[in-house]
Formats: structure tokens, C-alpha cells, sequence
């Protein structure tokens, strides 16, 4: 059986400030990385990690900059953005594959991390990508006046 940690991102503590984690907080968080979606709880990942729940949540949130529950709403939550502005997936879809049950849930924690529904995020990233690849199919989300 091969190691789904192989080939998972890497954070450059070193350049970010960040103190290099423990060998167990650093398991837990790509572990997180590798798998959003997985319903975790605190109890799991100290597991994981091989520490009781109340040295991990402390240890993870000095290490890591983020306690363990919020880790795992942010990874949600860039991994979904992700979706979104690649894909023609539909909402429903990409809040289940981030580990909601329901797109109404997902809605409403995406909105609260990004500041916009995920339907409004997904026009403005895909407008900005058009953008920056310069081919001009950018679409306006509203309409109005032109800047030429």
C-alpha cells in the first residue's frame, strides 16, 4: 500500500516565519492537505498525531498559525475555490467533495470565508482568469458603463 502523503504539498516554514512543526503536527496537516473532505475531528487527528487532543490543538495552533478546526475549514475552502473556477461542476457536487452534506452548508461557509456565495465567487474568478489570459472573453457581472 503506498503513503497518500507522498507528493503532498509542502508549507516553506522557513520563509513564512513559521516555527518547523513536530513530526505529528506536521503529519495531521498534510494529512488535512491530502484529504478535506474527510469528516476530522480533533480526537482523529491527535490520534494521528500520536498526542492527546489538548497538546495537539495547542501544539497545531502554535505551529501551524491556526487552530485544527479552523486548518481544516480554510483547506475546505481553497480547495472548493479551486473547483470552482475550474470546473463546470455544480455546487452540490463540489460542497460534497469538500466535506459538506449540504449545499446550503457549503454555501454558507464559503460565503463566510470568501465574503461572497460560491455562484458569485465562481463569475469573478472565472472573469479574472479570462482576464489574465488576455483573450478578452471576460464577462461582466453586471451591467454598466465600459472604461474605453
Amino acid at each position: 500500500m503506498s503513503d497518500p502523503l507522498v507528493g503532498a504539498p509542502r508549507v516553506d516554514f522557513a520563509a513564512s516565519g513559521t516555527p518547523i512543526p513536530t513530526a505529528g503536527v506536521e503529519r495531521a496537516r498534510r494529512l488535512i492537505e491530502h484529504e478535506p473532505a474527510r469528516p476530522w475531528t480533533l480526537a482523529t487527528l491527535a490520534r494521528e498525531a500520536g498526542m492527546s487532543r489538548t497538546v495537539f490543538a495547542e501544539r497545531f495552533a502554535a505551529e501551524v498559525g491556526l487552530p485544527p478546526g479552523h486548518y481544516v475549514a480554510d483547506c475546505r475552502m481553497r480547495e472548493a475555490a479551486r473547483m470552482l473556477e475550474a470546473g463546470e461542476r455544480s455546487l452540490k457536487a463540489i460542497a460534497i467533495d469538500v466535506g459538506y452534506r449540504s449545499r446550503s452548508a457549503f454555501s454558507h461557509a464559503y460565503r463566510r470565508w470568501s465574503g461572497r456565495p460560491p455562484a458569485t465567487d465562481r463569475a469573478v474568478r472565472r472573469a479574472r482568469a479570462a482576464e489574465d489570459a488576455g483573450d478578452g472573453s471576460g464577462t461582466r457581472l453586471r451591467p454598466g458603463p465600459t472604461n474605453d
